[in-house]
């Protein structure tokens, strides 16, 4: 598995050549030509007070019909690699748990 940093994406892919092919894939889900299951995920890990996971491990598969390749996006979610999305270059504070509810697609 390669694991690239987003300014290395971000250098490999133009947004006039990507959103097109955004717009067609969304295009191909609203005609039901997509595969896209529910993510699997899981809990990892304990909380510093051992009580709470300390984090989640996703999955996130999907296939276009009649394209020669899928993707599965693996996603790691803990509180040390949340973002800031302000910029302020704090992290975010850990989001109250809620109960889990049931999607329907």
């Amino acid at each position: 598995m390669r694991v690239l940093p987003d300014t290395v994406v971000a250098d490999l892919l133009s947004l006039d050549d990507l959103l097109p092919v955004v717009e067609d894939a969304f295009c191909r889900q609203g005609r039901g030509a997509v595969e896209r299951p529910e993510r699997p995920h899981f809990p990892v890990g304990t909380d510093t007070d051992g009580q709470h996971p300390a984090g989640a491990g996703l999955t996130m598969p999907a296939y276009l019909h009649d394209d020669d390749h899928y993707a599965t996006k693996l996603v790691s979610v803990h509180e040390a690699n949340l973002p800031d999305r302000a910029g302020s270059g704090r992290r975010h504070r850990r989001p109250k748990r809620r109960p889990a509810r049931t999607r329907r697609w």
